[in-house]
């Protein structure tokens, strides 16, 4: 994880340079997600969560849904 974290990338994330797309759309779906934690397995975090978001637009918080 650290090598991913501590390499270089071609992209600078805070520039302004790059290419701007006006609409950007998309589905999102996340399907049978099962979660619990390695030092406590008894303890179900998620049992079989599932989302389907459709026309998400940019800017429309799926980063953000929680």
């Amino acid at each position: 994880m650290f090598t991913a974290l501590d390499r270089n990338t071609m992209i600078y994330p805070e520039g302004h340079d790059g290419k701007k797309l006006e609409i950007i759309t998309g589905h999102v779906e996340i399907c049978l997600v099962h979660l619990a934690y390695p030092a406590r397995p008894d303890m179900i975090i998620c049992n079989g969560f599932s989302i389907n978001c459709y026309g998400l637009k940019s800017g429309s918080g799926k980063s953000t849904i929680s």
